[in-house]
């Protein structure tokens, strides 16, 4: 499997907004895994998760609902 992909010139932006991601799916139990920045292949799988669970549009990503459900701000 390739590595996850990161925006060039974001991140360090990213990696924060994933870190932050992947700590609401720990504390609503879909993430077990280390608070990384990196979306990969387990916080993929949890994204899924919640966003079927959600009724959200099933992407394994993070998007804006994602963001728009844990009240994170993407600054």
């Amino acid at each position: 499997m390739a590595p996850a992909k990161t925006l060039p010139g974001n991140s360090n932006k990213l990696r924060r907004i994933v870190i932050q991601v992947q700590s609401g799916l720990t504390a609503y139990g879909y993430y077990a895994g280390a608070l990384t920045g990196v979306a990969d292949e387990d916080t993929r799988a949890a994204l899924t998760q919640m966003q079927k669970d959600n009724n959200l549009k099933i992407t394994g990503t993070v998007t804006t609902e994602v963001l728009n459900a844990f009240g994170i701000a993407a600054q």
